[in-house]
């Protein structure tokens, strides 16, 4: 039977835990995201067989994101395969989100906008894919302000399954889709956000309709 998850809900991180700290090194299977939480309006759903993850967008919703436990250095790479289930959606990354804190401190009440992540305190970097019902380009911009670091036209358009990686390495960032470098930026400042937790993020009608499977997730830092 299928194990459904709803928003808010916190289990333990099956591998590393769940205390909030930076890790050297760690490789996740995808059962490790039921310790990941649900953020705004939307939840995570465990396949059977092993099969993965359902991540959807809730009737009503502005947008869910499924947010790391832990918080990685600098240097960071996330590889997954995701297969998009409507045309209708787009799918965002947020790597190094972090705040003032140091942490990421996320309220209660929060609703799934996307002004959590781009118009505060949050600093991130955000890359979107599987981008045309919104427009045609995958992007790298950096938060806050949604500063555009790089955009190309996008490649993983269908609703089809995808290997993606997307990295961080100092100021550069990634994307590569299917195996093939598909994006690369530099971050104007030289330097890069010091690092912070990862996001996935699904934003489509906000009637419940959008959802993605992910599977085979892997977290690797330097």
């Amino acid at each position: 039977m299928n194990r459904f998850i709803s928003a808010g809900l916190f289990l333990m991180f099956l591998m590393v835990g769940c205390s909030g700290e930076s890790r050297d090194s760690v490789s996740a299977t995808a059962a490790d995201l039921s310790g990941w939480k649900v953020v705004g309006g939307g939840s995570i759903e465990a396949l059977d067989n092993d099969e993965g993850y359902r991540l959807r967008e809730g009737t009503d919703s502005n947008g869910v994101t499924l947010v790391s436990p832990d918080s990685y250095g600098p240097n960071v790479v996330l590889t997954f395969r995701v297969k998009p289930e409507q045309r209708e959606g787009v799918c965002v990354v947020f790597l190094a989100a972090s705040d003032s804190t140091g942490q990421l401190e996320i309220p209660p009440d929060n609703d799934g906008s996307i002004g959590f992540w781009s118009e505060g305190s949050v600093r991130n970097y955000m890359i979107a894919f599987h981008t045309a019902y919104h427009q045609p380009n995958l992007f790298i911009r950096k938060n806050p302000g949604l500063v555009d670091i790089a955009q190309t036209p996008d490649v993983a358009v269908n609703e089809e399954w995808y290997d993606m990686e997307i990295g961080k390495q100092g100021p550069r960032v990634w994307v590569s889709v299917n195996g093939t470098m598909a994006l690369e930026g530099i971050d104007p400042d030289g330097t890069g956000l010091p690092g912070g937790r990862i996001g996935i993020r699904l934003r489509g009608p906000g009637d419940g309709s959008y959802s993605c499977l992910v599977r085979d997730v892997s977290i690797r830092t330097e």
